[in-house]
């Protein structure tokens, strides 16, 4: 699938991508939960060159898990997360899933830091689970 397009909840920041998402990733992590607001987050690691940005998303860098910076793209109106950038995968971005238009073709390969996942999610069949992205 190509030319995928996605944006916040208000409308203020919107996006393409043209290149194939593939390898759409949950992560177990704490920082992945308060971001997203939930038991876990969906997300897509994507080529920065790929993602064709209308609007000018604010930024809020803090440390992710490994202890390096992480720099977090949201929407200043409506503060839906969109991609964060890490030093570990420079030129790639981790795109939110849940800012997509349609999410319904995808489906979790992976699940990442498992030790954080809590004790009341159901496995995801068919996903590798990992303890580090």
């Amino acid at each position: 699938m190509s030319n995928v397009i996605g944006g916040c909840l208000c409308g203020k920041i919107n996006y393409s991508i043209s290149s194939t998402l593939k390898n759409l990733l949950i992560c177990h992590c704490d920082h992945c939960k308060k971001i997203s607001g939930s038991a876990f987050s969906l997300n897509f690691i994507v080529k920065e060159e790929d993602i064709k940005l209308d609007g000018e998303p604010k930024v809020y860098t803090d440390a992710g898990d490994s202890g390096n910076p992480v720099y977090r793209s949201f929407c200043s109106d409506c503060g839906s997360p969109l991609f964060a950038r890490i030093n570990s995968a420079p030129n790639r971005v981790v795109l939110k899933a849940g800012t997509l238009s349609d999410i319904t073709a995808y489906k979790p390969v992976a699940e990442i830091y498992c030790s954080k996942s809590l004790n009341w999610l159901p496995e995801m069949p068919g996903t590798a689970k990992k303890e580090t992205a």
